[in-house]
């Protein structure tokens, strides 16, 4: 159980990156 927890918190965390890399590069944020 706890592997399969840690595998999911690393998807998770994962799919997360790969989403704030997406909405960074769809809205730039101008400073």
């Amino acid at each position: 159980v706890a592997s399969a927890t840690a595998a999911f918190a690393m998807m998770f965390s994962s799919s997360l990156s790969v989403m704030e890399l997406y909405f960074l590069k769809r809205f730039p944020i101008p400073y």
